[in-house]
């Protein structure tokens, strides 16, 4: 996969090297430096209070929790299964494989995570949250991977997923709060399908409702898992934002 390629270092390297290309998501301050309790920027937000506390809990910890997603995901393979194959109808094999990659992302980033506290006389700043934008065709994997390399260093997470991966992405979230993902860190949004499927729905539905989110000031970045004209749409709307994903450099020229 393309994040255990490029994340190949152990503990706090492995995120510092950007796995989307521009950066780890958040950076290390000088312990002196946080803010302390209540100084969190920006207006009331019910679902980021609810992920402070995940933002706040020591590397490690965290770390263990993420790995302890991958068996939560194990435990629901059947489940995720079905829900796959009534909504893609791909082979089983394929969608066991796809299940499996979900498993080993959250292996794999957990242990990475514990890294983060090892810098000596700084403390890892997590981005306060980022989009996850998924395309039609996006796969669990892919989707699974890009959620857990933001969660798995404290930041929050919402993925606006494509219509037709409403169903599986739901189910993934659901597993992930039943294996003790606190209420808050990873939140789905979706279109409604009644303007998705629109002849402009791909910009009015999916690629707007990312859009309209990547416009909030509290959203740190975005990781686009799709094409150019998706990236594009969030430049567009924020030309700021920091948009990471394999389209992200060509959509900005």
């Amino acid at each position: 996969m393309r994040l255990r390629a490029e994340w190949a270092a152990e503990g706090a390297g492995a995120f510092g090297s950007g796995g989307f290309g521009g950066g780890a998501f958040g950076s290390f301050t000088d312990a002196g430096d946080l803010a302390g309790p209540g100084e969190t920027p920006g207006g009331e937000d019910p679902a980021r209070d609810l992920a402070e506390a995940w933002r706040r809990l020591r590397p490690g910890e965290r770390a263990a929790r993420v790995v302890r997603l991958a068996l939560g995901v194990a435990s629901a393979r059947d489940r995720l299964l079905t829900v796959l194959a009534a909504e893609s109808g791909n082979p089983v094999a394929s969608l066991d494989t796809d299940i499996s990659g979900a498993i080993d992302s959250a292996r794999y980033l957990g242990a990475a995570a514990r890294g983060l506290g090892a810098v000596r006389g700084a403390e890892f700043r997590p981005d306060r949250c980022a989009l996850v934008v998924a395309d039609a065709g996006t796969s669990l994997t892919e989707r699974a991977e890009a959620l857990l390399a933001v969660i798995a260093t404290g930041a929050r997470a919402i993925l606006v997923a494509h219509p037709s991966l409403a169903r599986s992405s739901a189910a993934l979230l659901e597993e992930w709060d039943a294996a003790g993902l606190p209420g808050g860190v990873a939140t789905l949004a979706v279109a409604r399908p009644s303007r998705a499927a629109h002849t402009d729905g791909e910009v009015d539905g999916h690629a707007g409702l990312a859009a309209a989110l990547a416009a909030d000031p509290g959203v740190d970045r975005a990781i686009v898992l799709g094409g150019r004209d998706t990236a594009r749409s969030l430049i567009r709307h924020r030309p700021a934002l920091r948009v990471e994903g394999a389209c992200a450099r060509s959509a900005r020229r």
